[in-house]
């Protein structure tokens, strides 16, 4: 019997596939996020903005979308860091299962799914995190997305150790792969699944 599947997202950049891959395999048993649509909190009758799972499958944080947008808190060191702590503590043991989460957001739920012997699934949408140190030091556009050096080490930090605590990752290219082969993870621990293209817009010549 395979394991139910827990995702937690803080946003929800394309994690609607997953979420629907899932819900029509039958594994997916929970969704965390910050807000799956703002105005559903305030009124029951409106459609979620994710179709593809249904109301009870979803945890909402929403005051933390609050702490974002009304109060100004910095979205990835206090936001995502909040909503990963948040979803640790929503974290049970039920029955043996996956849980797949996103970078900035996953070193407390990581580290909580293991203590209860579940297993972690990084889905990576970029590559290493020090490739990122590279990155910056190359591109001045890498530079003004995080002006502040020391912030962006502080950033690096939480990533490692949220690798150390991830059974296994998927990533976007072999290019990414490539950039994850000297970290705590083996190769047979990388899973690469190329996002698709449409061909009738995009071809070789």
């Amino acid at each position: 019997m395979e394991s139910p599947v827990l995702v937690s997202h803080p946003g929800r950049q394309h994690v609607g596939k997953l979420l629907a891959t899932l819900n029509n395999a039958g594994l997916l048993q929970r969704f965390f996020t910050v807000a799956a649509n703002y105005p559903s909190l305030i009124d029951p009758n409106k459609k979620l903005a994710l179709p593809e799972v249904s109301r009870n499958q979803v945890d909402q944080f929403p005051w933390l979308a609050f702490c974002q947008y009304i109060l100004g808190a910095e979205l990835y060191r206090d936001v995502y860091r909040r909503f990963d702590s948040a979803v640790s503590r929503r974290l049970d043991r039920s029955e043996h299962r996956v849980l797949i989460g996103y970078e900035n957001a996953n070193l407390c739920s990581f580290e909580r799914e293991k203590a209860l012997g579940g297993t972690t699934v990084l889905d990576l949408a970029g590559v290493h995190h020090s490739k990122n140190i590279e990155l910056w030091e190359q591109f001045p556009g890498f530079r003004n997305a995080f002006p502040d050096r020391q912030y962006f080490d502080q950033m690096n930090a939480y990533k490692a150790e949220a690798l150390e605590m991830t059974d296994y990752c998927v990533c976007l290219s072999g290019y990414a792969k490539e950039t994850l082969s000297n970290s705590s993870l083996s190769k047979e621990q990388v899973f690469v699944l190329p996002l698709p293209v449409d061909r009738s817009v995009f071809f070789p010549l």
